[in-house]
């Protein structure tokens, strides 16, 4: 009756956020293999010129799999940037967009500081999360944790978690460096230096996108 409705894959299963919460601080071998299709569908959102600007482990959707098993989805676009439109009229400076324990530095001095750099913060800020079982910004008001965020203050992985391979920690520091011009160049980069620590499994899977 021309009304424009959206078609959406029905998904069954959790997200990343309740699966932290229920499972503790994860492995690197099974963080890598939730984390690298993650990494391959922001990576092309990327290519496409489309900045997902919110990425948390709660719109990290584990779907079940048939046979049981269970495949993340990046979810929820609801405040994506298009590169593209340039201002467009989406966006303002100076206005925080996102959630703050997953914002970039640059995120919170306004939208218009955003870019591919800022997703891969949040990856960062993710793997953090699934390595130690906890965020790296203790929750609390909105402008102490983008204060916090802006400076870079938080503990590295292995201070809460030593027995953490000490490469595996660079690679989350690396791509949550404060400067983000010392990040890695691209998020498939990043999925590159993630690469060695999956599985053998994992890595004939994804070699081919990340290698």
């Amino acid at each position: 009756d021309d009304v424009p409705y959206l078609v959406m894959e029905f998904l069954e299963g959790l997200d990343l956020a309740a699966w932290i919460a229920r499972q503790g601080a994860m492995p690197p071998e099974t963080v890598t293999e939730f984390m690298l299709p993650v990494l391959a569908a922001v990576a092309a959102a990327h290519e496409e010129g489309v900045l997902h600007r919110d990425l948390k482990p709660s719109n990290i959707f584990l779907a079940r799999t048939r046979d049981g098993g269970l495949q993340p989805k990046v979810v929820d676009f609801g405040i994506s940037w298009v590169a593209s439109e340039q201002d467009g009229g989406v966006t303002s400076a100076n206005v925080l967009l996102g959630t703050p324990a997953y914002m970039s530095p640059e995120q919170t001095r306004g939208a218009r500081e955003v870019s591919a750099a800022s997703d891969q913060y949040a990856l960062g800020a993710i793997l953090y999360e699934c390595v130690t079982g906890r965020s790296a910004f203790e929750p609390g008001p909105v402008l102490a944790m983008a204060l916090k965020v802006s400076q870079g203050q938080f503990p590295p992985p292995r201070a809460l978690r030593p027995e953490l391979d000490p490469a595996f920690e660079a690679v989350i520091l690396r791509a949550m460096a404060l400067d983000a011009s010392r990040r890695f160049a691209s998020v498939r980069e990043l999925g590159r230096a993630l690469l060695p620590f999956a599985g053998a499994r994992g890595r004939m899977l994804w070699e081919t996108v990340f290698d």
